[in-house]
């Protein structure tokens, strides 16, 4: 993979990288609590001071294949675009002007290896015993252009919650102009019926701003 087609992609998203993080981490996030009894609940936390955003949920959480394959898989963010429940261009954008990022998703396997025909072509998951695993993916952008990061993989107990919450703190090089992110929010607040609990915090000079609103089906 070529680096400077990748940083090509991170100019395109410049003039509105934030808009374009709060947009693809809370598309993903909502598929990831599609289905959760209640809706779901997602939170956002922006952090205008130090270029950071947090975006956590509580659904499904990503299997050491799909987080390898969303987000160390960079040939495979040139997604067809129309295609939902995945990263696509966007992705290469913010995590290329990370000054540093950390996934943290924990999923729950519920299918015994020896029934495991639906995993047939993943073999991460296929040797995977019943039980819920927490995968992290962390690194800076520099690493993961350079294919440097590797997914941490370990078993842990039952009652650790599922879901998935994705750190980014953006490079000083890039600015992400936050105020698109409110503006985003705000449209996704008055449009959006996902059924889903969105929490939206943001934190700026002197002042906090926290709006807790749940959008109808």
């Amino acid at each position: 993979v070529m680096i400077e087609p990748l940083l090509l992609c991170t100019r395109m998203y410049t003039t509105n990288m934030a808009g374009v993080i709060i947009k693809e981490t809370l598309q993903n996030a909502i598929d990831s609590v599609r289905g959760i009894l209640g809706g779901g609940k997602i939170r956002i936390s922006v952090n205008s001071i130090t270029d950071t955003v947090v975006i956590e949920d509580d659904g499904i959480g990503m299997s050491p294949d799909t987080a390898t394959d969303e987000f160390l898989d960079i040939a495979g963010s040139f997604k067809q675009e129309g295609d939902s429940g995945k990263f696509g261009l966007a992705k290469v954008a913010f995590l290329a002007s990370a000054e540093h990022f950390e996934l943290v998703t924990v999923f729950e396997q519920k299918v015994p290896v020896k029934d495991a025909l639906l995993n047939l072509f993943s073999t991460r998951d296929a040797q995977l015993a019943p039980g819920r695993y927490r995968t992290v993916i962390s690194g800076s952008a520099a690493e993961w252009l350079n294919l440097k990061l590797k997914p941490k993989t370990e078993r842990v107990s039952d009652d650790v919650p599922t879901g998935t919450k994705l750190s980014i703190k953006v490079s000083e090089r890039f600015d992400p102009k936050w105020v698109w992110a409110e503006i985003y929010m705000d449209k996704f607040f008055a449009d959006n019926r996902t059924g889903a609990e969105v929490e939206f915090w943001q934190v700026e000079y002197g002042h906090d701003r926290k709006e807790t609103r749940r959008s109808t089906p």
